[in-house]
């Protein structure tokens, strides 16, 4: 498996728009009822994006995440433990 090739699939695009948009959003309302159907907008983004997840896209992460930190052991020299 050539893990150069990988693409990187712990930053998806639903991440990247909500992680800082939403809260710029919320500073600029102004009253309570706003926020709560912005928070409302932004929970069904979120239940809509981890239906979204298939199993291979879980599967290639934990492979990236292994593949990094066998780097860092090698990088580093240490030995890491995972439990």
């Amino acid at each position: 498996m050539d893990r150069m090739r990988w693409p990187n699939f712990l930053a998806t695009k639903i991440s990247r728009r909500h992680s800082t948009g939403f809260f710029l959003l919320v500073s600029k309302t102004k009253s309570t009822q706003e926020r709560s159907v912005l928070l409302k907008t932004f929970f069904a983004s979120i239940i809509i994006a981890i239906a979204t997840v298939t199993t291979e896209m879980l599967q290639r992460t934990w492979l990236e995440l292994d593949y990094r930190l066998d780097i860092l052991g090698a990088a580093k020299g240490a030995h890491v433990e995972v439990h």
